[in-house]
């Protein structure tokens, strides 16, 4: 089980990141928390359905493909918060997903402002 948990002061949010990459991961932790978001990481689906069941998210933050499946696996525990999707593939791009979908690299302040726009709707 590999789940991370880094807190703000401040509280813009709290923000589940879905990521399998330990340093992609780490690199959206301190990119979250230095923008005053509270913020836990998760490896896969399991870590990241463990920690929804256990905390009440914001949004959730996910790759698309993880090793033990997809963010297709998380979206129907994700009903509170809402969901935003990155990945490194195109076709997940053009796939017609029903919630904003960046791509790897991530323009990040393209993300942080839809995220913050996501969150003043929730």
């Amino acid at each position: 089980m590999n789940i991370e948990k880094i807190e703000s002061s401040n509280d813009a949010g709290r923000i589940l990141l879905v990521e399998d990459s330990e340093d992609q991961r780490d690199a959206m932790l301190s990119l979250l928390v230095a923008r005053s978001y509270r913020a836990d990481g998760a490896a896969t689906v399991a870590d990241a359905l463990r920690l929804l069941h256990a905390h009440t998210y914001d949004a959730v933050v996910s790759d698309y493909n993880l090793p033990d499946g997809s963010v297709d696996s998380l979206a129907a525990h994700v009903s509170s918060a809402e969901l935003i999707v990155i990945t490194g593939s195109l076709l997940v791009v053009d796939g017609g997903l029903p919630f904003p979908v960046f791509t790897k690299p991530l323009n990040i302040p393209r993300f942080f402002d839809c995220l913050r726009k996501t969150l003043s709707r929730a």
